[in-house]
């Protein structure tokens, strides 16, 4: 079983990097190790610059009933509260949707896509320069792979930044669940509290997308999930009233550990990083979607190059890696800077006090965290 491109990891980066390349003519498998639709720990929130890239894909957002948004409030425990319009805006859309719809797109493309099929190992070949990947329900050749598993996985052990002492910039942990919420449709909202803060924005069919951040700490701290809500988040008047007058529409929080936003590196052993798998904007930002979408642009032009004769391996890699922090670069470290001030609670209070009285220096960081539409 010998093919052009194997993708690991079917989210967002994974999806789009084979929309691309099978509209290209190549062969292309995709190995997932879930199933679609699935709920995915994620704000749900797509900045308006993916649109045109989206559009390319030949998917319409609005048919997926996305929300559009293009308000943003911060808020803090002791009650201060910013509200600027969004440079770009956005939309509200859940991964449920979005994911599902990605894979059928790609489907139609001639990608294959596997799904409940997970990659154990993916080992490069220098006498041959192709690629094995090993799953568990056999092996397979490629000549090239794009790695989009996401935020944490069992490939990622032998990397450096997975075996690195847990600190302030690798030891987070998101959780995530829809709400009925009386939200604002086109709000949405960040709110902070003690070493953590919660984004609240709607997506598909009324329901309302909310996901937060803590340290693994204050998790640990606090005992539980939901000691955690009642004892640290609803410190925050405006998070105490949407976890009291909400209703909740998952049994259990989705979670995720050992969230990392140290860097990782975009090429691993000969194969292309993309998405989660790259590198992490603090999701304070609201462009963690929007760049999954834009690191599959640009691993599946260089591998397309690369596929054709038009380059070679090195120049591939080394040209992803230039693309990637070009692209990404900036607004990655001006998000990690954004977010130790925000975690910490007098210096976001006095933050908010000063920015009040400025939107326009308020949006001029939310413009520095995103990018232009591609």
């Amino acid at each position: 079983m010998s093919y052009e491109v194997g993708i690991v990891g079917g989210g967002m980066a994974g999806l789009a990097a084979a929309n691309l390349l099978a509209s290209q003519g190549h062969s292309v498998v995709v190995f997932e190790k879930g199933h679609y639709p699935a709920h995915k720990v994620c704000g749900e929130y797509l900045s308006n610059e993916s649109l045109p890239f989206l559009g390319k894909l030949g998917l319409d957002i609005e048919s997926l009933g996305g929300q559009h948004i293009g308000r943003f409030a911060i808020t803090h425990p002791s009650g201060k509260k910013l509200e600027t319009p969004l440079p770009l805006g956005g939309y509200g859309i859940s991964r449920y949707a979005l994911d599902d719809a990605m894979a059928n797109a790609a489907l139609a493309k001639g990608a294959i896509v596997l799904q409940g099929v997970r990659a154990q190992s993916i080992l490069h070949r220098p006498m041959t320069d192709d690629f094995e990947i090993q799953t568990d329900c056999g092996p397979f050749q490629f000549k090239s792979v794009v790695a989009a598993y996401g935020k944490r996985s069992k490939l990622d052990k032998p990397r450096g930044f997975a075996t690195s002492t847990p600190d302030r910039k690798n030891n987070f942990v998101g959780i995530k669940y829809h709400l009925r919420s009386d939200i604002p449709d086109d709000l949405i909202e960040l709110h902070l509290f003690e070493q953590g803060y919660a984004g609240i924005s709607r997506v598909e069919n009324g329901r309302t997308c909310f996901c937060y951040l803590t340290t693994a700490q204050m998790l640990q701290k606090a005992g539980s999930i939901s000691q955690l809500e009642h004892r640290y988040l609803a410190r925050n008047p405006y998070l105490a009233h949407h976890l009291s007058h909400s209703e909740h529409l998952y049994s259990h929080p989705l979670s995720i550990s050992q969230v990392s936003f140290g860097d990782k590196g975009t090429v691993w052993q000969h194969s292309l990083m993309a998405g989660d798998s790259a590198g992490m904007i603090t999701p304070l930002t609201g462009n963690g979607m929007s760049m999954a979408l834009h690191g599959a642009q640009l691993a599946a032009y260089h591998l397309d190059r690369y596929l054709r004769g038009l380059t070679d391996r090195t120049r591939m890699e080394t040209h992803h890696a230039r693309d990637w922090r070009a692209a990404f670069g900036l607004r990655v470290q001006t998000a990690r800077r954004l977010q130790g001030l925000l975690l910490n609670t007098h210096l976001s209070s006095l933050a908010i006090s000063i920015l009040r009285p400025l939107p326009g220096v308020a949006r001029r960081l939310i413009r520095l965290t995103h990018g232009k539409p591609f």
